[in-house]
């Protein structure tokens, strides 16, 4: 349907449009959520000449696709390119809403991701600290979501750099925030789910076993029952038990895991095998 847009934008003499550039963008969201960045870079850069030539450089529109640009960038590993977009895009947002504007936060998180993945911790963290700086004054209007949004992929960036607590202090703060807002089932789930690798990572089994259920709770509620995602969780909750030691109860989930992935998949699908294996793991310790 987009790819059917755009060319009706030529047949009428409408290329180089705004509504072309517009269509544009939407065709680069899709093929970024389908995987395929270079070819969204390409949209994207020409939505970002077209609005350019159209309404000028310094607009909000202009911005914004230099955000999604870098985006992509950083998804291709142009990691130099990916800066230049996002510091054009930060000029921008501080020249027209201040220091202090949620969109400025969003792009500090932006260059906090940058600087993490090439290795550059202290200057990662400044950004980090930039951007909490920002989403913790209560003058600055900022939407709850936007709140939650921010310290959940600000947790992020304190997960790559191997500051495990920090990122699970964040989570905690965001799913506070989701959940006194109707209509975030999702976002909830996938910050639950979060916190509970952060906490196995360290150790902490019966806390990544409360996390772990507590989603798989809520998607039965919702009548989940055999997703894939369902399997995965009670494959995580299987590995905290055995770890904590509870070994027969991690048998009952991984058999439950392995169910639900050999109904979906079959007997030999990467993730069957890997339920498979701690399945083994467990019925050895066992001695069985």
């Amino acid at each position: 349907f987009c790819k059917h847009a755009l060319s009706i934008h030529v047949v009428n003499g409408k290329g180089g449009s705004v509504e072309e550039a517009m269509d544009r963008q939407l065709m680069a969201l899709i093929l970024r959520e389908s995987g395929q960045y270079k070819q969204a870079l390409e949209q994207l850069v020409q939505a970002n000449v077209v609005l350019t030539e159209n309404c000028g450089a310094g607009t909000i529109d202009v911005a914004l696709v230099d955000l999604s640009i870098g985006e992509m960038y950083m998804a291709l590993g142009r990691y130099d390119e990916a800066l230049f977009s996002y510091q054009r895009a930060l000029s921008f947002f501080k020249l027209r809403y201040g220091e202090d504007h949620t969109s400025v936060a969003h792009v500090y998180v932006r260059l906090a991701e940058h600087y993490a993945k090439t290795g550059k911790g202290s200057d990662a963290k400044s950004y980090c600290e930039s951007a909490l700086g920002i989403y913790g004054r209560q003058t600055v209007p900022h939407s709850l979501e936007e709140h939650a949004t921010g310290l959940t992929e600000l947790a992020l960036v304190y997960e790559r750099m191997n500051e495990r607590e920090q990122a699970l202090t964040l989570l905690q703060r965001g799913l506070d925030i989701l959940k006194s807002v109707p209509g975030h089932q999702n976002e909830v789930l996938g910050i639950e789910g979060q916190m509970g690798v952060l906490y196995y990572a360290l150790g902490r089994y019966e806390e990544a076993f409360v996390a772990f259920n507590n989603a798989v709770l809520k998607l039965r509620a919702g009548g989940e029952h055999k997703s894939a995602l369902v399997g995965s969780l009670l494959n995580q909750m299987g590995l905290a038990c055995l770890s904590s030691n509870d070994i027969y109860r991690s048998i009952d989930l991984f058999l439950e895991a392995k169910a639900i992935f050999e109904e979906m998949w079959g007997i030999e699908h990467a993730y069957t095998l890997a339920v498979l294996s701690n399945l083994a793991g467990a019925y050895d310790a066992l001695g069985r």
